[in-house]
């Protein structure tokens, strides 16, 4: 399990009040299902943005429920069938389209060297940087 999906389990022990033998990892989504045929994913927030694949949507029913973290802490759940209402951007990535998320610190240190190799932009910077 990664750790989004540790976090989920213990989750599901302290607030759902499961046993670890009625939770089942499930290898694909959602991470888990539960004895009495509830199903749950976890997802990490980016920003205010939740991330799904194209496939992984497609295997989500209406009453899964999506558990949310931040970093280390639970920040909210909600069921797939009210993604739209929730308070995040629920995004479905196209399964061509590769994502890359930089923390503040990196886009910093793009910037720096954007600057000191007197570089046009950032996209200039990682080109830079993939070719050392």
């Amino acid at each position: 399990m990664n750790k989004t999906e540790l976090m989920a389990f213990e989750w599901l022990k302290t607030s759902k009040g499961y046993t670890e033998d009625q939770i089942i990892r499930n290898a694909g989504t959602p991470a888990f299902v539960c004895t009495d045929g509830k199903r749950f994913d976890s997802r990490f927030l980016y920003g205010k943005k939740i991330l799904f694949s194209a496939k992984q949507s497609k295997s989500l029913r209406p009453d899964d429920v999506i558990i949310v973290f931040d970093r280390d802490k639970f920040v909210s759940n909600f069921l797939w069938h009210d993604r739209f209402a929730c308070p995040f951007v629920v995004k479905i990535m196209d399964e061509h389209l590769k994502t890359v998320f930089v923390s503040d610190h990196v886009k910093k240190e793009i910037r720096k060297l954007v600057v000191a190799k007197g570089l046009s932009d950032d996209n200039q910077a990682i080109e830079y940087l993939l070719e050392k």
